[in-house]
């Protein structure tokens, strides 16, 4: 849907004020996805995305035009799936990163045994909805006797198929070069989830130093505890890899390169150094 952006910011006040409405049926955290439009860190592709997923038309949206006793309806309909109160507390990691884990499961016969610890349905993972970074973690923890290295490689890599298809697959894919396509990745993963923030540290010959971080919101959710452990962070690096597959690049690494502080900050490094371009028709459909 294309929509007359030509005043993102009254879109934006427009999302804020439906939030704020819709925020007593609502399923995910209304006031932290608030505070990052109020921060200017959501893009109005991902608010478009957002309505499309809470069956809102865009454009209604765009023009403060919502009917809202039709919203709280469907937000409260009993076909509708919900979540344990636990997944929908800090909302910042999405379906699409659960999906990757279940199916990676499928190969051990041992997703359905997963959504029942979760007490999910099937349902929930045919649409990209927001989902707290908890239910991946419980996920990963209750899978953790199979799960080795290998299926978190392969955990990262479907990630990076999802999301490389999304807007934020479309801003990455604006860098013409190995190094800008890390950059807009820093700049524009708050599109897909804001459980991590990034920064470029220092850039290499051939290469970028990144820090990683938990956000502010992962913090307040956990309350001190950290998330940034093995599991996640192997899922993690190796998404970031695969990135540069889905633009046409072969033999990029990304490593750990620091050990990880005890608030779960540590650097890696994407490194091209040893990297070979091809004629990759992904890139093309990502535009």
């Amino acid at each position: 849907m294309n929509l007359p952006l030509d005043n993102e910011e009254d879109f934006k006040s427009n999302a804020i004020v439906f939030l704020k409405k819709i925020s007593p049926w609502s399923p995910f955290d209304v006031d932290g996805f608030i505070h990052e439009l109020s921060k200017k860190r959501v893009s109005s592709i991902a608010l478009i995305e957002l309505a499309n997923a809470l069956k809102v038309d865009p454009s209604k949206l765009y023009a403060n035009e919502v009917d809202y006793s039709v919203i709280e309806k469907n937000l409260l309909s009993e076909d509708e799936v919900h979540l344990l109160p636990r997944y929908y507390k800090g909302s910042f990691s999405s379906t699409t990163s659960l999906s990757s884990v279940l199916s990676q499961m499928k190969h051990y016969r041992h997703s359905d045994f997963i959504m029942r610890k979760l007490q999910i349905k099937e349902k929930l993972l045919e649409e990209h909805r927001p989902l707290s970074i908890l239910a991946v973690n419980d996920a990963l923890n209750y899978s953790e006797h199979f799960l080795n290295n290998k299926d978190f490689e392969e955990i990262g890599y479907r990630n990076s198929e999802k999301f490389m298809h999304s807007s934020f697959g479309r801003a990455v894919s604006q860098g013409n070069t190995v190094k800008k396509a890390y950059e807009l990745f820093v700049e524009n993963i708050h599109l897909v989830e804001t459980n991590w923030k990034y920064r470029v540290k220092k850039c290499l010959s051939e290469g970028l130093v990144i820090e990683s971080r938990q956000s502010d919101h992962m913090n307040d959710l956990t309350q001190g505890e950290v998330y940034t452990n093995d599991k996640t962070t192997h899922c993690r690096l190796s998404f970031i890899k695969h990135i540069s597959e889905h633009l046409g690049y072969q033999g990029v690494q990304v490593y750990q390169t620091s050990e990880q502080l005890s608030s779960g900050v540590f650097d890696f490094t994407v490194d091209w150094s040893q990297s070979t371009k091809r004629p990759c028709a992904t890139l093309h459909s990502l535009q």
